[in-house]
């Protein structure tokens, strides 16, 4: 179960430094949320959590443009089924897309693009965790340790560091057309959802108060 917390962690740490490397204005205006509510003088904590809505907007928006699992993990049938009228036999192998189902337009408006508010409107879209986790009976069980691992690692990197592209991402986005095109995980290896490639990033702390922290090992 930690195990696969884990790796379902590091994929969501990869994504969020490419995507506040594309997204900046994003980045700033999580970090500004970070600021008035827990302060430059120490980093946030569990107890933070509900008061930071933009920032879990934000991890949500993560799991849905990069989910860890595109196509989940497969399932076999028992017995057989007629399901919307289909028929599957029993022995078929069920694999659910769920990066098909996370850019799907008719739920996600601009599927393409990053946008944290899309959680934060009067009827939100979906939360894309109901499905980075698996179905029914054998949803992930490590998806409550995922969840908090992946939130406090994303808000505690964007406490103390800001996040800038490096020219040769900068470059091949600019050759798919933006940061908002379709082709964006042409940049990724494997299936669309998979890990960003290796790109150069400009990574600096913030400010005195995040050296302080760091050096405090807060």
């Amino acid at each position: 179960m930690y195990l696969a917390g884990s790796t379902t962690t590091l994929h969501i740490v990869v994504v969020l430094f490419f995507m506040m490397a594309l997204y900046p204005e994003v980045a700033q205006r999580a970090q500004a949320e970070i600021d008035s509510v827990v302060g430059r003088g120490r980093l946030p904590d569990f107890t933070d959590r509900e008061s930071l809505p933009y920032v879990e907007a934000l991890l949500q928006e993560l799991m849905r443009m990069s989910p860890p699992t595109p196509l989940g993990f497969p399932h076999t049938v028992t017995e057989d089924i007629e399901f919307r009228g289909y028929r599957i036999p029993k022995g078929a192998s069920i694999n659910p897309n769920i990066w098909m189902i996370l850019h799907d337009p008719k739920h996600y408006s601009s599927p393409h693009t990053f946008t944290p508010d899309r959680y934060l409107k009067p009827v939100p879209d979906p939360d894309p965790r109901k499905y980075n986790f698996g179905f029914g009976r054998r949803v992930c069980p490590g998806l409550h340790v995922a969840n908090d691992t992946a939130w406090i690692m994303c808000v505690g990197v964007l406490t103390l560091f800001d996040i800038r592209a490096g020219e040769e991402l900068n470059q091949r986005v600019r050759e798919i057309g933006g940061r908002e095109s379709p082709r964006l995980f042409e940049l990724c290896e494997g299936f669309g959802a998979g890990l960003p490639l290796s790109f150069e990033y400009k990574i600096t702390v913030r400010d005195q108060a995040a050296v302080e922290l760091l050096e405090s090992g807060a």
